[in-house]
């Protein structure tokens, strides 16, 4: 996919639910599409397309394997973007766990 030619956006909305052939390997597009749910706790701007993609996992289509291609090809195109999370240790106050207090910092960054 490194070498797949990039999209522009993630989602296509011009999409029409069509009732195409089944995609023959469900397991394969559970798989990926659950990956796609961790990528975006620091990829926000896949959220919705993602969402979408997991409204088919009961019985995916050859064209709901189309719409996931699209996320991965945007992804590859997008690789510099994304939310970065820094660790910043508060003074020495100390949580009702027994350890530090702890505060995030969110950027987002484009390299």
């Amino acid at each position: 996919m490194l070498n797949a030619k990039s999209s522009a956006t993630p989602f296509n909305s011009s999409i029409v639910a069509d009732s195409s052939r089944p995609f023959e390997d469900p397991v394969l597009y559970r798989i990926t599409v659950g990956a796609l749910q961790y990528v975006t706790i620091t990829r926000p701007d896949i959220a919705f397309a993602v969402n979408k993609a997991c409204q088919k996992m009961q019985l995916p289509s050859i064209a709901d394997r189309s719409v996931v291609k699209r996320i991965l090809r945007y992804l590859v195109g997008t690789i510099s973007y994304g939310l970065q999370f820094t660790l910043m240790l508060i003074g020495q106050e100390i949580s009702l766990t027994g350890g530090p207090m702890v505060a995030y910092k969110f950027f987002l960054v484009q390299i």
